[in-house]
């Protein structure tokens, strides 16, 4: 974890929040760092607006194209605009200070992104005919407290394991990030189906990890 850490800080110029503050909160370095070494089959992020999940699911992307050749990493949001967000991210690591791409992308455009290395990120829309057909092996479902019904039904299938060509078996991953709206959403409904089953000591269907401005929130020393 360390080591990620510092390669992101090094290499991305991106220093990732370590430290969690309130109780049953996680740090985001947490969430991003239990994906990207695959400790979770699927994940609920919660956060506040501007708390960094969009971000870190791009950094998860980026990380996940270069070190696991041949992966397809894919996201989804509520609306087209929240849908491009993460591209938005990816584009300021692979292209140059001078706008070329750089020499391990082969191409991007705002929906796909081709590595060198076999390697893929999907940006897809919001209807359900979108998340039909492709099988990643990380699927990121985008603010789904906003989500329509349908494209959230739909797009519950869609990851797929993969060998990679390096031999790595990369198992299937489905991830959620969201702010919760109410005390009737989706989230909320999420976050008990996960609650009931640990009460019922099974195994919930994914993990929770949820953190808020206080986890995020920069230092200032003259505050």
């Amino acid at each position: 974890d360390k080591q990620l850490h510092a390669w992101i800080k090094a290499n991305l110029d991106v220093n990732v929040p370590t430290v969690a503050v309130c109780p049953n909160h996680v740090s985001p370095f947490t969430f991003l760092s239990d994906l990207y070494f695959h400790r979770v089959n699927a994940a609920l992020g919660v956060g506040p607006r501007g708390g960094g999940k969009t971000f870190m699911i791009a950094v998860l992307h980026c990380l996940n194209a270069k070190f696991k050749p041949g992966s397809w990493g894919l996201t989804f949001g509520a609306v087209d605009n929240q849908s491009f967000v993460a591209y938005n991210h990816l584009k300021t690591w692979i292209y140059d200070d001078e706008g070329n791409l750089k020499p391990e992308v082969v191409g991007s455009l705002q929906k796909e992104t081709i590595f060198r290395n076999k390697s893929k990120v999907t940006v897809l829309g919001t209807t359900p005919e979108q998340v039909n057909g492709p099988h990643p092996q990380v699927a990121h479902a985008d603010e789904i407290e906003l989500m329509r019904e349908d494209t959230w039904r739909e797009s519950r299938n869609m990851t797929v394991a993969k060998t990679l060509p390096n031999g790595l078996l990369m198992l299937p991953q489905d991830v959620s990030t969201s702010t919760r709206k109410g005390p009737s959403g989706r989230v909320q409904l999420l976050i008990d189906e996960i609650d009931d089953a640990i009460k019922d000591g099974m195994e919930p269907p994914r993990k929770l990890y949820m953190w808020c401005q206080k986890e995020t929130a920069k230092e200032v020393p003259n505050c």
